[in-house]
């Protein structure tokens, strides 16, 4: 990395801010300036209203930061190329919403992941998904992980619950910022041309009433050919934080019929978290279940309906011959830090059946109805179950 040009997340041209009440020579302005002025990789540019602001002070403002591939080549179909961002040291920020730009329509799937340390010293490096032993390739953190967004198959931006937001940097652990894109093809790319894809985040600097956080669930296994088969995981959650769930995701590939998450309590007592076909825009989808709370005592559980119509086996893997079966939980918390841990993965041969009662069989792998392809733009996220549960 480039010395004192990568020590930071957010720079911000103040250049493009405009306001009538305002010139960028305001010394109030500059104090603010300067606080986000953190000597970031590339210039950030602010997109600004005179909307964006309050009164003559752009106080809780909120600002895109583009978190972008440095124009890189992917040699290989099924490359995972990662590249990482430092997050401010001496104060933390939010991020409020994300959006995928995926300009020539070669990423499979972007992850965003908080690291401690980045899984590499390279300026952008192969990595695996989660964790790779393939020569020559590394980790995209070094050690602890969290998962913080995932993106996949045109899914439309995502904009967090009001009061809700991710913290970052500070005295956060998450010192930095890994993007991971998986190409799923280099056709774009046999030109020799360049990739810059990767989110767009939407920061702020005002510190947010709730703390977001994404559980992940994944299970291992295989899928015989010509069979139908049930890929399930589940994990008990003994840990502090309560955690209020307002959105869900689902990953697999052509394979994948259906993908269900569930709050199970008691050992018996089965709450739907969501369901989703992941033939679908791979979005984050809103909770219906009003009021859901996990805490501790409660087990998380999910299950990939997987339908194999191929003459060969295929397992759970990273390129696009391999499947995966991933459930994702976007929660917020009430209380003042994340649990330590928020991944769920069980090898092949995890079975619910083993472990508890009540399983809703019939309902986990099964969609009410066919649901269509939209463009619309996804339903408002809202702060439903916590207002629940403090009336």
């Amino acid at each position: 990395m480039a010395e004192r040009l990568v020590q930071a997340f957010v720079t911000v041209c103040v250049c493009l801010l405009v306001h009538p009440s305002l010139s960028y020579y305001d010394p109030e302005f500059e104090l603010y300036k300067e606080m986000l002025e953190l000597d970031g990789l590339r210039d950030q540019y602010v997109d600004s209203s005179s909307e964006d602001f309050l009164g003559d002070y752009p106080q809780n403002y909120v600002f895109n930061v583009d978190l972008l591939m440095p124009n890189i080549t992917p040699q290989h179909a099924n490359d995972y190329k990662c590249y990482s961002v430092p997050t401010p040291e001496d104060t933390s920020v939010f991020i409020v919403g994300f959006e995928a730009q995926s300009l020539k329509k070669a990423a499979h799937h972007i992850l965003l992941f908080g690291c401690e340390e980045p899984g590499s010293d390279e300026e952008t490096w192969d990595c695996g998904e989660m964790n790779t032993d393939g020569k020559g390739q590394s980790t995209p953190c070094a050690g602890w992980p969290r998962i913080l967004y995932a993106w996949a198959m045109n899914a439309p931006p995502l904009d967090l619950p009001k009061d809700v937001g991710f913290e970052i940097g500070g005295a956060t652990r998450i010192r930095h910022l890994v993007l991971q894109i998986h190409y799923a093809s280099v056709t774009p790319f046999e030109d020799g041309s360049t990739d810059n894809s990767g989110l767009t985040l939407k920061v702020t600097d005002a510190p947010q009433r709730y703390k977001a956080g994404t559980y992940f669930m994944g299970a291992d296994g295989k899928i015989p050919a010509k069979s139908k088969v049930h890929l399930e995981t589940a994990c008990s959650y003994d840990e502090e934080p309560r955690l209020f769930p307002f959105a869900f995701r689902v990953h697999a590939h052509s394979l994948g019929e259906v993908i269900s998450g569930y709050r199970i309590q008691e050992g018996e007592e089965w709450t739907e978290i969501g369901k989703q076909d992941p033939q679908l825009p791979q979005m984050f989808y809103p909770i219906e279940e009003k009021g859901l709370v996990i805490q501790a005592g409660d087990v998380l559980a999910a299950r990939c309906t997987m339908n194999n119509y191929k003459d060969k086996t295929v397992m759970i893997g990273p390129t696009m011959s391999d499947e995966m079966c991933n459930f994702y939980m976007m929660y917020f918390t009430d209380s003042p830090h994340l649990p330590e841990n928020d991944i769920c993965f069980n090898g092949a041969g995890f079975k619910w059946k083993d472990y508890f009662e009540n399983i809703p069989d019939k309902e986990a792998s099964e969609l009410p109805a066919k649901q269509e392809e939209t463009d619309e733009k996804p339903p408002e996220m809202k702060m439903d179950s916590m207002e629940k549960d403090e009336s």
